[in-house]
């Protein structure tokens, strides 16, 4: 009987070296098994926290245009978008200051005419916000409404100086 248990412990012993060196000859000895049951990896990653701001207005892309009714000249101002979701503008002059919010990029005006051969100047500021903030300065624009005679004059729309 202890012939018989010999080559059991040796018939036992076989398959483990042979399972050992089958593994070690496929590539998955003792560092590749330590991987599969050790995964791990380390990532970098960099988060930047700040306001954003949009873009100034161009004074000099600010443009006008007039159409008198009565004793109103309506006096619209158009200007190029800028990555904001509303403007503010500022008109004073004349003994009037008058303050409009929109979100589009034209807003008119309505402004007593001047007398005949007289005129008018306004200073008008468009500034940009987004989500009710702006650190971007306003767009500064010199506004003259000129009358010659009757229904005829102009408006001209210019970088403030």
């Amino acid at each position: 009987m202890s012939k018989h248990r010999k080559s059991t412990r040796i018939a036992g012993m076989r398959l483990a070296i042979i399972t050992y060196v089958t593994v070690l000859l496929l590539g998955l000895g003792g560092a590749g098994a330590h991987a599969l049951w050790n995964m791990s990896g380390t990532g970098v990653g960099t988060v930047v926290a700040g306001t954003w701001a949009p873009k100034a207005i161009d004074a000099n892309d600010v443009n006008c245009s007039r159409k008198d009714s009565g004793n109103t000249s309506k006096i619209t101002v158009t200007w190029p978008s800028v990555d904001a979701d509303s403007y503010v503008l500022d008109l004073k002059g004349e003994g009037r200051t008058e303050s409009a919010k929109t979100s589009g990029l034209t807003w008119t005006f309505n402004l007593s005419r001047p007398g005949i051969f007289g005129s008018d100047n306004y200073k008008l500021a468009i500034t940009p916000y987004v989500g009710g903030v702006s650190s971007a300065p306003a767009a500064n624009v010199d506004v003259s409404v000129k009358l010659y005679v009757s229904e005829w004059g102009e408006v001209k729309c210019s970088a403030a100086k």
